[in-house]
This record gives C-alpha cells, structure tokens and sequence, in this order.
C-alpha cells in the first residue's frame, strides 16, 4: 500500500512537470503514452508482471494526466469521486523482469455518463526495432463514472466544459468505446 501510495505522488509529480507525450494513436484517436519499468515488486512467481500490476499501472497512468487536467481541483471542489465500474483485461504477451514498455492511454465518453478508458501496454520505443511494430503485451478497457458525495453521477460533459482544454480535447464522443490503438 504505501509503495503504491508513493508511485501515485511520482506520477502526480511527474505530470505536473514533465510535458505529457500525447501520441495519435493508429486509427486517429489522440492519446498519451507513460513509460514504466517492471521491477522485482511488480513480478509473480513466474517472474513475469503479476495480473493485479496490469491494473495498477494503468491507475498510475491515469494519475500521470490528472495534474495538467486539473482534475484533481475540480474534484476536490465539487466533492466528486472517479470510479471505476468496471474493468477487462485481455493479455497477449508476458512483461518480463526490469523490462521497460509503454502505457498508451485514450479516453472516451459515452451516454453522457461513463469515461472509458482504454490502456494498451506497448513495447517501449528504445525497444522497438526499426523495421518492426511494437509488440502489444496486454490491453485493458475501462469503464468509469463521476460521482458526487450526494451520490449523484456528475456528467462528463459538464465536468469536461470545466477541464484544462488539453484534457477535454483528448475525450472523443463515441457509442462504441475507444478503438484499438
């Protein structure tokens, strides 16, 4: 728990910091790419990254873009809480030890009421061979919503019209969920 606690304060850090990589992912969707590192914590028995790591990483890589969104304020202002509803995996490839890779993220809205989420974990570039794709190790799906303390859900349209412009512009409006990237 604390050592969770203390990757959420890096990526907070960070993302105030450093200037998020925002990509176009393949089918045009924007997104942004974090980079980690699997250390020993993150490893199973099999030295590979543990099933729980997918998910908490990919919680970090949504905290690495809350400080340039101000979401973080607004939340705090509004008393709301971002949930996670529900979450899929599908994995493809095992991340070894000490191995680097890359945590692309795009996001999406639908009905006005959830915020997707999807995490495709990549290859890291430095890795990549020049003639190559990067190779595709796991892609989680999530689907979130905004709640208030009264319990009412918060639509994201009106929490994306008080967003940092950068944030709102990464949302695309779609009945489908985020496209493979």
């Amino acid at each position: 728990m604390i050592t969770f606690a203390l990757r959420i304060v890096n990526q907070l850090v960070l993302g105030k910091y450093l200037k998020l990589n925002i990509v176009t992912a393949a089918n045009g969707v924007p997104a942004f790419d974090v980079a980690f590192r699997a250390w020993p914590i993150d490893l199973d028995t099999y030295f590979h990254i543990n099933n729980s790591c997918y998910f908490r990483t990919a919680e970090l890589s949504r905290w690495r873009i809350f400080p340039q969104s101000n979401m973080l304020s607004i939340l705090a202002k509004k008393g709301a809480m971002f949930l996670v509803a529900e979450q899929t995996i599908k994995y493809m490839r095992p991340i070894g030890p000490f191995q680097k890779y890359v945590v692309r993220t795009s996001m999406s809205t639908t009905d006005n009421k959830w915020m997707n989420y999807k995490h495709t974990f990549k290859q890291h570039p430095d890795d990549v061979k020049s003639d190559k794709e990067p190779i595709t190790y796991a892609v989680i799906d999530v689907k979130a919503v905004l709640k208030e303390k009264t319990g009412k859900t918060m639509k994201p349209d009106e929490f994306l019209a008080i967003c940092n412009p950068l944030y709102k512009d990464m949302f695309t409006k779609d009945d489908t969920k985020a496209k493979d990237i």
